[in-house]
């Protein structure tokens, strides 16, 4: 059988490439979304920690030295408020029942006015989230495209393994009962590339080689044709 790297892979630096700027891309996307994290964080009076390579906030609380975030203005709005409409009861003379109603409605607006700002916190960060994954499937789908491409280069420089007819125990034998059916080549055919040039460690799922020789013999056994055999019926 012939090895498995005969020549230099074809367009071997044209994934290297491809790969390298697929990777940068969606790094940048990662960091220009990460710094919107935190301006989003201030912005709303908040702090947190977020991770550089997930974009994940922990140990979120309040920033206790903000005094212009948007929870510290509504806070310090409500405040004033309240104030206000005690000090308007007050001055009407209104008690009991009649002067708690004003500060029973503010209870109930301020209750709104505070889930409005947690859902439109929500709402900005599950945005970059969505930008992040995003990024992520573009990076993905790039990746997947340049391996296709070296793929077929590879294939059409025989830089593959041929397959041992000989033994029917070889793995790359497809007469083998425990050689994948030739439906599994596509799926698989990605094994072959990596295999021969792996500068990124970016091996979806995952494969042996037994398996990426296999899918190269059902992608190039030979066709024969079936004979009548002499004598008896058929």
């Amino acid at each position: 059988m012939s090895s498995y790297v005969t020549s230099p892979i074809p367009g071997a630096d044209i994934y290297a490439q491809q790969a390298a700027d697929a990777t940068k891309a969606y790094q940048n996307t990662l960091a220009r979304l990460n710094q919107q994290r935190v301006g989003t964080l201030q912005q709303y009076g908040y702090q947190g920690t977020v991770d550089p390579t997930s974009g994940t906030i922990t140990g979120m609380h309040v920033d206790p030295m903000n005094q212009y975030g948007n929870l510290q203005s509504m806070l310090r709005t409500q405040a004033q408020q309240s104030e206000a409409d005690k000090y308007a009861a007050e001055d009407r003379g209104l008690i009991g029942g009649l002067a708690n109603q004003a500060q029973s409605a503010d209870k109930y607006n301020f209750g709104q006015q505070s889930a409005q700002l947690g859902q439109s916190l929500t709402d900005a960060i599950s945005g970059y989230q969505d930008q992040q994954n995003q990024a992520a499937y573009a990076r993905d789908q790039a990746l997947a495209d340049a391996e296709m491409q070296q793929l077929m280069l590879a294939l059409q420089g025989g830089n593959f393994d041929t397959p041992n007819f000989d033994n029917p125990s070889d793995p790359s034998n497809p007469s083998n009962p425990n050689a994948p059916s030739a439906n599994a080549k596509a799926a698989a055919a990605k094994i072959v590339a990596k295999k021969n040039y792996n500068p990124y460690g970016y091996v979806p799922g995952g494969s042996s080689t037994a398996v990426a020789k296999a899918i190269v013999a059902a992608a190039t056994k030979p066709t024969t044709t079936a004979k009548r055999p002499t004598g008896g019926r058929i």
